[in-house]
């Protein structure tokens, strides 16, 4: 518009830019633009939250264009750090809790907000991410392992979650412990560097 009927003035590109960032930085409802832009793409990217009304959902590319449109509009907001302290606590829910909808449009999120702000602004998100996909990877070889490595009875016990402590004493429980450590470790050792675990006995307790 400001090229056609204003001859691409720069003036009227300073212009729009200011009114813009002006409207746009405003507070609705006690809520910064920042923190109401973070909900947004929690809404979207959440695996509850794609509706666009009723029961329709959005598609991958409308995801896309949406999450596009999102961080032109970030290059707006004046407190982009604000906006990444939302997002981060709202994407470490999402990944923890097992709702994000897509590990690809978390990804492609992350890639934008990248080029529109620097690396240094998405490095701790980018490596929740990577953190929790290489931890997926770990469990699946390790289900894999169990099917095929027959820890024993002691380990499956304690990887259902039930320590024999009620009629053992804290010291043979210890040593229990020790040897399941010993039977799960080549559940690890082809993938993990070794590991050396100093145990110290007189600091533990039976609960």
């Amino acid at each position: 518009y400001v090229s056609t009927c204003f001859c691409n003035s720069s003036l009227f590109h300073k212009s729009l830019k200011e009114a813009f960032e002006n409207f746009v930085n405003k507070s609705v409802a006690g809520s910064t633009s920042a923190e109401l832009m973070a909900s947004f793409c929690d809404n979207l990217l959440k695996k509850a939250g794609r509706a666009t009304g009723g029961s329709e959902k959005l598609s991958d590319e409308a995801i896309e264009e949406t999450l596009e449109k999102v961080v032109k509009l970030l290059a707006y907001v004046s407190d982009k750090d604000m906006f990444a302290e939302f997002y981060r606590k709202k994407l470490s829910r999402r990944l923890l809790q097992d709702k994000s909808a897509s590990d690809d449009h978390e990804r492609s999120l992350l890639s934008r907000l990248k080029q529109q702000c620097g690396a240094q602004f998405t490095s701790k998100m980018e490596g929740m991410v990577t953190d929790l996909q290489l931890a997926k990877e770990k469990q699946q070889h390790f289900d894999d392992w169990l099917k095929v490595g027959r820890p024993g009875p002691v380990c499956q016990e304690l990887l259902a979650g039930v320590v024999p402590s009620d009629t053992l004493p804290a010291i043979a429980a210890c040593v229990l412990l020790v040897g399941a450590a010993w039977a799960l470790a080549p559940a690890f050792s082809s993938r993990i560097a070794p590991r050396l675990l100093h145990w110290v006995l007189h600091g533990a307790r039976s609960e």
